[in-house]
């Protein structure tokens, strides 16, 4: 089943923009079907509601994910190691945290943080880590 027909097959609650004005989108088996929540953003637009707990599940498997295709594919093993110092540590009282990405640096994700250079995204970094979701 195609992944658009699945969704289609959700029970879709909507949402006003705080005038109250909701629907529920209903037909005779819809106790049988999940909901999927949908929230007003604006003109024609509604964004999906999730549980948190979908949210934190995302990020790990995120996580995972980035994990395997940076020590992996790209080869930095030290990458989720790199990912913690970039995000956690605190910034240089004088320079700040550093913000440059030379793709021409040879060595280790680690080296390049000693060198005050990323050695990937500061994106990359939030979703090597598990606590967060982009």
């Amino acid at each position: 089943m195609p992944k658009n027909a699945r969704l289609r097959r959700r029970r879709r609650i909507r949402e006003g923009a705080g005038d109250g004005d909701s629907s529920d989108e209903d037909d005779q088996d819809h106790h049988r079907r999940p909901r999927l929540l949908l929230c007003f953003s604006g003109g024609a637009h509604y964004d999906p509601i999730y549980p948190k707990s979908t949210v934190d599940n995302a990020g790990v498997v995120q996580s995972i994910l980035y994990e395997a295709l940076y020590r992996r594919v790209f080869g930095l093993e030290d990458a989720m190691e790199a990912a913690t110092v970039m995000l956690n540590s605190p910034a240089d009282p004088y320079y700040g945290k550093p913000d440059v990405y030379d793709k021409d640096f040879e060595g280790t994700a680690m080296e390049a943080l000693r060198n005050f250079l990323i050695p990937f995204p500061y994106k990359v970094a939030k979703a090597l880590d598990p606590e967060t979701y982009r």
